[in-house]
């Protein structure tokens, strides 16, 4: 599977999902998950809620294991 990854803040939220198939948010932004599943509902956008663990030890393997993860099971 091929990815491209772009970190962008919770501003930009609605501004690059025409080009996402997936959204995850940093867990420090769960607060946000009921509008983040909004949006990407309505633009058929998948998502999830980075692990604190990933997040936190900047795992870059493990959130390409976790974004495979969500791709594959949804929302």
């Amino acid at each position: 599977m091929d990815f491209e990854i772009k970190a962008k803040s919770e501003s930009e939220l609605n501004d690059n999902l025409e080009t996402t198939d997936l959204l995850l948010v940093a867990p420090h932004l769960k607060y946000m998950i009921d509008e983040v599943k909004d949006v990407c509902a309505e633009k058929g956008v998948k998502y999830g809620i980075i692990p604190q663990k990933i997040y936190g030890s900047l795992d870059g393997k493990g959130l390409v294991e976790f974004a495979e993860e969500v791709l594959k099971e949804g929302n």
